[in-house]
Formats: C-alpha cells, structure tokens, sequence
C-alpha cells in the first residue's frame, strides 16, 4: 500500500512540474515502464518459490499435502496405522457404546486397498505437480520477458 501511495505522490510531483508536454508524457512512460519492470520481478519471486515448492512436491508425491483426514499411505505399516482414524471412530448405538462405521478387514484385502490408493495418489500427485510446474514456469517466463523489454524500452527512453 506504501507502494502505491508513493508511486502516485512522484507521479504527481512529474506531472505537475513546470515541464514541456514532452517531458510530462516522457515521465509519464517511465513510471510506466518502472512500474511494469517492479511488478515482474515480483511476480518472478513469488513464482520461483512456487516452483521450488512443486518440485520438491513431485520428487515425493506420497508426502505432499494431499487432504484431510486421509490415511497415511508412505508404507503399508502407516497405512495400517492411520486407517481406522481416517475412517471414523463409528457411531454411537442407541444403548451408548460405539459401533465401528467400518467392519474390520483382513491384511490382504487391506493391502489391495492400500495398493490402490497408493496408485491413485501417485497418479494425483504427479498429474498436479506437473500442472503446476507448467504454469510456474510459464509464468516465469512470463514475468522475464515483461521485465527485460519494459527494461530496453526504458532504456531507448532515457537516451532519446
């Protein structure tokens, strides 16, 4: 916000001096091309982070982030151990105990399930950090072409 209100009090100060037109549009092109030039190299190091973090992300896609309340699946032991609690702790019946929501099940059906929800994610997990490092990087390149030719405009400005 500081930002702002500085940017607009110097933008100000060059309009309202007792230049030529000429000048004025001249200043008017630069805060322009500054600004321009200010708002790439932001965007380039806040989606340099991003990047960073989605490769990371796509070099260990069963310990990203993935979604609440979901079983661990980084080995089939972890599995086993976060499943009931992903699940739910059951109901209450109406004499007050707890039902199990889930009836228990056996180490091989467990492990076919686990497989198949590690294949999932997996698939996901790539597919998303994939995505994501595209239009990071898309988006980096973006913000280098901004700066680098509001940059030589400025430049070719400041000689003429």
């Amino acid at each position: 916000m500081m930002l702002i209100v500085a940017g607009l009090v110097i933008g100000y100060s060059y309009l309202t001096g007792d230049d030529t037109m000429e000048r004025t549009v001249n200043r008017i092109a630069q805060l322009y091309g500054y600004s321009v030039c200010l708002f790439a190299v932001i965007m380039f190091v806040f989606n340099l982070q991003a990047l960073a973090e989605n490769v990371i992300d796509a070099g260990h896609p069963l310990n990203s982030p993935y979604g609440y309340r979901t079983p661990s699946l980084t080995s089939f032991e972890a599995f086993k151990a976060t499943y009931k609690s992903s699940t739910g702790s059951g109901f209450v019946t109406q004499d007050g105990g707890r039902q199990p929501s889930q009836p228990s099940m056996s180490d091989s059906d467990l492990r076919a399930q686990y497989e198949a929800l590690r294949a999932d994610r997996l698939a996901s997990s790539r597919f998303q950090s994939q995505r994501l490092i595209f239009v990071n990087v898309l988006l980096l390149a973006v913000s280098i072409g901004l700066f680098f030719t509001h940059w030589r405009w400025l430049r070719s400005l400041s000689r003429a």
